[in-house]
């Protein structure tokens, strides 16, 4: 069969071909050059086949859906001017066609994948880039997508309540017989996916994956200077460390000192470091050290912090316990830093949904000791040495007890402040022994 008019985006279907044949090389996924055998046309007629290939044809179904149809062993025959379909290899590959005056429908097992439309006698397949058009000469005035287009694109289920429960008079809903997406409401309505609610954990050990994330600017600053925090958590133990920064820049060089204290602790970097785009994270000098030491850099999709959810709900959870530290010690919120390092301490040793221990012994590999813990805000009594008073000085002076530090060796490692002294310092200079502790008006702890 030649010169058929047509055109070589077209594949008419042919009983009499033994071989898919395409008139142009664009389709083909795959294409064997060398191979130029001679091909019989319908009209008796010899041409040269120029190559045998894979070719991916782009098939509408019965509702107008895409179906992507794989025409293996296709001959490229440029002497044609329309693609051939050929039956006898489709029913080889495992094919059904069934003809009829309408057209023709193509099955692979129980589902349809493409369908053939009657045109100037001949069966040609149905392509996505057409079956728009065909679909709009299908409307009627009373189709269902006409008075879905009619009630501003509302949901064609309500609109045709209307009719079936005799809502409203001069409706009169004509199904057209074509199924189709509306084009319209896909770019209007289109929605985000939702995600997951708990995806899976994929980390086999500490440091596979850390999560990091900055929080901030608070309105006050802590007497230090800082303006904000960033929290970075172990995905494997949910295991967290806060760090206190004045500016968003220094986020680089506490992440260089992270994982120098990983090095340290584990013999090993983390692996992946994943955070949101934000320039403290995606900037030369980081991604420089990371290509040094051998770590994956991964960022999270603009305007989706929800693939940095471990690291969002941390910062979330942090804030909302040192809000409540502060509040219940009735403490000024420039001591917020405090209260963040405190909530962040207790945390890690609380128990976690994500975890089967506790965030602690998962990094440790011990149990916590929770006998030190005191409340926050309380009043401490704290022993002076005597090379740091006279004979007729006290032997204790009374500070506020903030948290809790891990640099300091005692009965009790506690963070003190005394509200009168003017220093930057929250108490860890004073190598004391706390001797009592509890909150005014509240009693024993």
């Amino acid at each position: 069969m030649a010169k058929v008019g047509g055109s070589s985006d077209s594949w008419v279907i042919d009983s009499g071909a033994t071989s898919h044949m395409a008139a142009s090389k664009e389709g083909f996924e795959s294409l064997d050059e060398p191979i130029t055998d001679d091909v019989v046309l319908a009209n008796g007629i010899k041409t040269k086949c120029a190559g045998k290939g894979m070719c991916r044809v782009q098939c509408a179904g019965p509702d107008g859906s895409a179906n992507i149809m794989t025409l293996n062993n296709t001959l490229f025959v440029p002497d044609l001017e329309t693609n051939l379909f050929s039956v006898r290899s489709a029913t080889k590959s495992g094919a059904t066609i069934v003809f009829d005056e309408a057209g023709c429908r193509i099955s692979k097992g129980e589902k349809i994948v493409a369908v053939g439309k009657v045109s100037g006698g001949l069966y040609s397949l149905q392509l996505t880039h057409n079956a728009s058009l065909a679909q709009s000469a299908g409307h009627s005035e009373n189709c269902q997508h006409a008075w879905h287009r009619r009630f501003g694109h509302r949901d064609p289920e309500a609109v045709g309540e209307l009719e079936k429960k005799n809502l409203a008079t001069g409706i009169k809903i004509v199904h057209c017989g074509v199924k189709a997406v509306c084009e319209c409401c896909l770019e209007c309505k289109f929605a985000r996916l939702p995600f997951p609610k708990r995806s899976e954990k994929k980390t086999k050990q500490p440091l596979d994956l850390v999560h990091t994330d900055l929080c901030g600017p608070m309105n006050t600053p802590t007497p230090g200077g800082c303006r904000y925090f960033m929290a970075i958590t172990d995905d494997f133990t949910r295991f967290s460390v806060v760090y206190f920064l004045r500016r968003k820049s220094e986020a680089t060089a506490f992440i260089k000192q992270y994982v120098q204290e990983m090095k340290t602790s584990f013999g090993r970097p983390p692996k992946i470091i994943r955070s949101d785009q934000g320039g403290e994270f995606q900037n030369q000098a980081l991604a420089t050290f990371c290509r040094q030491e051998g770590i994956q850099q991964q960022f999270s999709t603009s305007h989706t912090p929800q693939q940095n959810g471990v690291a969002e709900r941390k910062n979330r959870s942090l804030v909302e316990m040192g809000r409540c530290l502060l509040r219940d010690a009735k403490m000024p919120n420039k001591y917020w830093a405090e209260a963040i390092n405190t909530a962040c301490y207790l945390q890690n040793m609380l128990p976690s949904s994500a975890v089967s221990k506790t965030p602690f012994e998962m990094w440790t590999s011990k149990k916590p000791d929770v006998n030190h813990l005191r409340l926050f805000g309380s009043q401490a009594y704290v022993w002076i040495p005597k090379e740091k008073r006279s004979k007729l000085d006290p032997k204790s002076m009374k500070m506020t007890f903030v948290g809790y530090s891990q640099q300091h060796k005692g009965l009790a490692p506690s963070r003190i402040i005394h509200f009168g002294k003017k220093s930057r310092n929250s108490g860890e200079k004073y190598h004391f022994s706390i001797k009592n502790l509890h909150r005014h008006g509240l009693g024993p702890p």
